[in-house]
């Protein structure tokens, strides 16, 4: 009976009646509506061809189905662009957006056969664009002024900087010393160990680099120059991952240990090479502390790629860019600001954040046509299938190489305990493959190809995941 009464005499009526009065008052709503939806509409930076069409044919009567058809175009516009919006204040949010957009950018640049036009930038240009602008002092701030707060304290205390190669470790001492002035002596340390370290010491405050010359000298010359705190760049480069391999850094920080707590001592190292020497800090005295250094966010790598081409004197062309707008969760006053947007974020993702490889990936997109215009193409993008050919051997090769930053092919011999004609062979096959560069006698991983390599060697369980 339930059924009956419920069904058969009020759910049809009331469902009829809901029906027949929806249609006037969605009449009135879309009137209401009218002028707004399509004021709206014109604003669309580039809407799709239907949305195009639909504005020529009502441009002046503005009819009732149009502004329907224009009205759900703006809601889900809307919906969509509070989803990516919302997805996008996550990083796996952003990584994932970002991944999806380089693809779509790669499919529709091969569907319209666009080619890579123009020269590569001259090479005075390629090296003003690579100092990158003055952008490290805001992405690293938080780390300065944690040093800054150190030395406004009293001596004695140890501070090792930490980051992955190319995050800015070296700019950041930079900055320190330009705050700092004469308080803070920066030295680079060399890779041919703790003796050449100890004369660079000696010869930055004026000393002979005599070995023969004792600590106390160096004391003393510290002193009069009125040093508080001694900065050493890279010191990963006096420890290797071998037998042995810290009887350097030990020496080091014996150094420290004789100097006493009259100097303050900030060590930069590399945070791949951090993992297997980070157990050797405790040998130095005073207070220490670790500071690393994050990854760069997409909007970081999006100034560094503006203040850069400022540096070079340049104004990039994002015209031929091919970007796929509905996957873009902003609105833009002007389409080159979405197309340098969603280029950034590309950037971004491929470097994974790191400075120095989006500075050069940037470099391979940038290209000078005839009429002197620097037009932007989608960099080449090194694929992890490329490195699936590579033995134990290379792989053994290339995590020595991350973990000592450069390396003689002896090196190489003592950190892998592999045969030497095998070693000598998979360097050769390296290089050849440009997955290794040599400078003189060093051998080091390729910019190039340096954040593939190091994602291969997490995934095999060869390098820490940080």
């Amino acid at each position: 009976a339930k059924e009956y009464v419920g069904n058969g005499t009020l759910y049809d009526w009331v469902w009829w009646i809901f029906i027949v009065l929806s249609i006037p008052i969605a009449l009135v709503v879309i009137g209401w509506w009218r002028d707004e939806v399509f004021v709206r509409l014109a604003k669309e930076s580039d809407p799709p061809a239907w949305i195009q069409r639909l504005l020529l044919k009502n441009k002046d009567r503005k009819g009732y189905l149009g502004t329907a058809l224009g009205g759900c175009y703006l809601i889900v516009r809307g919906v969509r662009r509070r989803i990516l919006r919302f997805f996008s204040n996550f990083e796996i949010g952003r990584r994932a957006l970002a991944y999806v957009f380089r693809r779509e950018v790669e499919r529709q640049t091969e569907a319209q056969k666009l080619a890579v036009e123009g020269d590569p930038l001259p090479e005075h240009l390629q090296s003003r664009l690579l100092t990158g602008g003055d952008i490290i002092s805001k992405a690293h701030r938080k780390q300065k002024r944690a040093i800054l707060q150190l030395a406004e304290g009293e001596s004695g205390w140890f501070t090792a900087i930490v980051g992955e190669r190319g995050l800015g470790k070296s700019t950041l001492l930079q900055r320190l010393n330009t705050d700092l002035g004469d308080r803070m002596l920066v030295v680079d340390c060399p890779t041919s160990g703790f003796q050449d370290l100890m004369s660079a010491l000696k010869s930055s405050v004026g000393l002979s680099a005599d070995p023969g010359l004792r600590t106390e000298g160096l004391r003393v010359a510290l002193s009069e120059r009125q040093v508080e705190i001694l900065a050493i760049d890279n010191v990963h480069r006096v420890a290797s991952p071998k037998i042995g391999g810290l009887q350097h850094l030990e020496e080091l920080l014996g150094l420290i240990r004789d100097l006493g707590r009259e100097f303050s001592w900030i060590f930069t190292l590399d945070s791949i090479a951090w993992q297997y020497i980070r157990s050797a800090r405790a040998g130095a005295s005073g207070n220490t502390s670790v500071i690393t250094l994050e990854d760069w966010s997409e909007e970081e790598i999006g100034d560094l790629m503006t203040n850069s081409a400022e540096a070079a004197g340049i104004e990039p062309d994002f015209s031929r860019l091919v970007l796929p707008r509905q996957l873009d969760e902003m609105a833009y006053e002007a389409e080159s600001d979405r197309q340098q947007h969603g280029f950034s974020r590309i950037l971004w993702f491929a470097a994974d954040g790191n400075p120095a490889v989006a500075l050069r990936h940037w470099n391979d997109s940038l290209r000078v046509l005839d009429n002197g215009k620097v037009a932007v193409h989608l960099f080449p993008q090194r694929s992890m299938t490329d490195l699936e050919d590579l033995n134990l051997t290379n792989l053994f090769i290339l995590r020595s190489l991350a973990q000592m930053e450069y390396a003689t092919i002896q090196d190489v011999l003592e950190a892998t305990r592999l045969s030497e004609g095998d070693v000598r062979n998979a360097i050769r096959g390296l290089l050849v493959r440009g997955l290794v560069d040599k400078e003189e006698e060093m051998l080091h991983l390729s910019w190039d190809w340096y954040r593939m390599i190091t994602r291969l060697l997490k995934r095999q369980n060869l390098l820490a995941l940080e």
